[in-house]
């Protein structure tokens, strides 16, 4: 009867060390995921694909890695299976930024800005995009 309740409360406090050390893991697994050490891979394509004459939309497209979560101006944007994505976006008279982030899973948050300047005057409409040089990246 003895060796029973040694078993018992070595198998209690193995269980409850078990938990414990379950539950670490699960945490650094999160931690890994949310705070990846390597920044999602992130290409914008020139935003030069105006809708219309007036330029009053761009289409913005890009490439980043399979299954990552793209927004484009804070809206989700779909990702194909090769990672490829796009959006059109309406753009006003002025300094228009245009904000994209990217997250893979286990991997760091990458945000690159571009910039469409689109000039109204007596010869007409024209708009010039650029992009930042270098990419934003949060850990």
């Amino acid at each position: 009867m003895h060796n029973y309740l040694i078993i018992f409360f070595g198998g209690k406090f193995l269980i409850k060390y078990a938990i414990t050390v379950g539950g670490l893991i699960a945490v650094f697994i999160v931690a890994f995921y949310v705070f990846g050490l390597e920044p999602t891979k992130l290409e914008l394509t020139e935003g030069n694909n105006f809708h219309d004459k007036d330029f009053t939309k761009v289409n913005q497209s890009g490439k980043t890695e399979p299954y990552a979560t793209v927004t484009i101006n804070g809206e989700n944007v779909a990702v194909d299976k090769d990672g490829n994505f796009y959006k059109v976006i309406e753009i006003q008279n002025g300094h228009n930024i245009i904000f994209v982030d990217a997250k893979a899973p286990f991997k760091s948050a990458t945000q690159l800005n571009t910039t469409v300047n689109k000039t109204e005057d007596k010869n007409g409409v024209s708009a010039e995009w650029s992009m930042d040089v270098a990419p934003q990246i949060t850990y």
